[in-house]
């Protein structure tokens, strides 16, 4: 979900809101939240105007934890002022 908006001054803002869900298996020994993953095929239900409620809300679940791959990286990410592509790179890549 994300809105672009005028500031006082005029210039335009890009926001945004990442909407999660509760963990799956595999991003449970991380953290209990996780943000939501919809497969391509529930692109249409997700932004479609005609979907019912309930089955945009029955997307709103965790992705199957074969679908992500996850690796150790620095404790740098967790700090905001941090900003470089070798925040991504697993630590056991780092010499």
């Amino acid at each position: 979900m994300w809105e672009r908006w005028a500031q006082p001054d005029g210039t335009p803002l890009d926001t945004f809101s990442v909407i999660t869900t509760a963990a799956n298996e595999a991003m449970q020994a991380v953290h209990e939240r996780m943000p939501l993953i919809l497969q391509p095929d529930d692109f249409a239900t997700w932004l479609g105007r005609e979907a019912p409620l309930d089955a945009v809300s029955d997307l709103i679940q965790p992705c199957q934890s074969t679908l992500l791959t996850m690796y150790p990286v620095s404790k740098a990410v967790g700090n905001v002022r941090n900003d470089s592509a070798e925040l991504i790179v697993p630590t056991s890549a780092v010499k």
